[in-house]
């Protein structure tokens, strides 16, 4: 887009510092072996959860933010499995992210009572990434996440890292 208006160097000036800025991140969480917390996506949805596949790029984000995440099979989308087979899955669950239009507990719990068996859900640690949500429904997570992923990534590193601070965050915010 920079080059078709005229602009590449401030196009390419962007693109450094964003991909530096997420490398600086991934960096970052790599030296925090310690902490590798598991990581589940998504919410039931009519009974049905859609799952990253290992390669997805979600897989990679929370890969490299410092998470574990668990997915359903190989491959770079997504699969969809009944909420049975997600509880099984993510019964030991230590962070819970994108939970869709789910602000809170007491919407995660009504979308289906048994993500009480979710170490995740009982714990309190489900994040939502609605907290810039526009009046028109539009979400500046999905707007600006692709332009900015080291934001996205800056905010799940906090998260897994366990010193998140919702007032500083970009797009998300911890399910209340």
């Amino acid at each position: 887009m920079g080059w078709a208006m005229g602009k590449s160097s401030v196009a390419q000036a962007t693109f450094n510092a964003v991909r530096t800025d997420y490398e600086k991140c991934v960096t970052e969480a790599k030296k925090n072996t310690k902490i590798s917390p598991k990581v589940i996506v998504n919410c039931v949805y009519n009974g049905m959860w859609f799952v990253p596949q290992n390669a997805s790029y979600m897989a990679q984000f929370i890969r490299d933010a410092g998470g574990k995440p668990i997915t359903a099979a190989v491959g770079s989308g997504s699969n969809v499995v009944s909420i049975e087979k997600a509880i099984t899955l993510f019964r030991e669950a230590d962070i819970w992210i994108n939970t869709d239009l789910c602000n809170s507990m007491a919407c995660l719990k009504s979308s289906d009572p048994r993500v009480v068996y979710i170490k995740a859900f009982r714990e309190g640690k489900a994040y939502h990434f609605n907290k810039q949500l526009q009046p028109n429904g539009s979400n500046p997570y999905w707007d600006m996440g692709c332009i900015y992923p080291n934001r996205i990534l800056g905010d799940l590193f906090h998260i897994f890292r366990g010193d998140f601070n919702s007032d500083s965050s970009n797009y998300y915010d911890i399910c209340k």
